[in-house]
């Protein structure tokens, strides 16, 4: 794979030769070998694809935020065009109401 030792046909192959009696020593130091480039592989491969995903966890975190953050300042910039409108509507409508009922209070203030 990509131009390294592929670690399962080294631990077959340390494996396969530990069936031999002569050389026991070197076949059991291979056999570690294979082993210990196994296990590294597959810290290497678990590492990467934990990464990947903190990677995608996180983009979507700041996607989501930058969404709410929009939003916040959509309304925010609603409530800024349309707070002054409510504040001349609600003049406009106190003082036709005080022209036609004198000083009582608006039903919307209940």
């Amino acid at each position: 794979m990509n131009g390294q030792s592929n670690p399962v046909k080294q631990l077959a192959d340390a494996l396969h030769d530990c069936v031999e009696p002569p050389g026991r020593t070197e076949r059991t130091e291979r056999l570690a070998d294979a082993l210990q480039a196994c296990l590294n592989e597959a810290v290497k491969t678990g590492a990467r694809e934990a990464a990947h995903q903190v990677a995608r966890e996180a983009a979507h975190q700041v996607a989501r935020e930058t969404a709410h953050q929009a939003a916040r300042e959509a309304a925010q910039e609603v409530k800024r065009e349309l707070e002054p409108r409510l504040d001349r509507q609600d003049a406009t409508l106190r003082l036709i109401w005080k022209q036609v009922k004198g000083n009582g209070r608006l039903p919307i203030d209940d």
